[in-house]
């Protein structure tokens, strides 16, 4: 047996053995095959899990955004018909809403200044309708499907 070959362990039998890239220490081609194998079934376990999130969360934000500078403060009321919530606040900020039909914002600046007021829509993320404003104590009103 000259220097390039080995025994396999189980059967006696030589086996052509080659030096790892890494280490320099000598390995049979079946040593690969089983890590291939392990590394394959972890791909394939994460792009499962992966997809079968992005399957079943829709992603992004659902219901009503207020787009306003910081400290600049608005009041209202949004919901789907017949079910108004009154709101008021400054700055961003979203106010999130059961989706499953029409909802609507209405929004007015609190001052004179001439900042933009911004209301959307928005379904899983994406942005279904919006208004804006920048008259003083200007108002902007929204509705839309969710």
């Amino acid at each position: 047996m000259d220097a390039e070959q080995s025994v396999c362990p189980r059967c006696g039998a030589a086996v052509a053995a080659r030096p790892s890239v890494r280490t320099g220490v000598r390995s049979t081609p079946g040593q690969h095959v089983l890590l291939y194998a392990a590394v394959a079934v972890i791909v394939i376990a994460a792009v499962g899990a992966g997809l079968a999130f992005f399957l079943t969360a829709p992603a992004g934000f659902s219901g009503i955004r207020v787009l306003a500078p910081a400290g600049s403060c608005w009041n209202g009321a949004v919901g789907a018909s017949g079910s108004m919530t009154s709101v008021h606040g400054c700055g961003s900020q979203d106010l999130p809403l059961a989706c499953g039909g029409y909802v609507s914002g209405s929004v007015q600046k609190d001052d004179t200044s001439s900042w933009t007021l911004t209301v959307q829509i928005l379904s899983h993320g994406i942005v279904v309708q919006q208004s804006s404003t920048s008259d003083p104590y200007g108002g902007v009103s929204v509705t839309g499907r969710c």
